[in-house]
């Protein structure tokens, strides 16, 4: 690869990075079924989000019974405001 500047090898150096830590941040895991990956691990934060997809056509109520102990989403809990910011 030639670069015509320094600005040119700085800003690929930077983004070649970023790249590689947010890949190295972030995968997908198997919740119920092998190969499902509805679930995506922060390995930064150690937090576990499960896809939307699981809930999706319920309201809050509906998911707050669906995370009490015995129930689909037992052990699951909604996120902070600040774990999603």
């Amino acid at each position: 690869m030639v670069f015509k500047s320094t600005s040119g090898i700085i800003l690929y150096a930077v983004l070649s990075a970023y790249s590689f830590n947010v890949n190295q941040a972030i995968i997908s895991s198997d919740w119920k079924a092998p190969g499902d990956n509805l679930i995506t691990v922060d390995t930064d934060s150690g937090l576990e989000w499960l896809d939307l997809s699981v809930t999706r056509g319920y309201h809050y109520n509906g998911i707050q019974a669906l995370l009490a102990p015995g129930e689909l989403l037992d052990g699951w809990r909604y996120a902070t405001e600040l774990e999603i910011i």
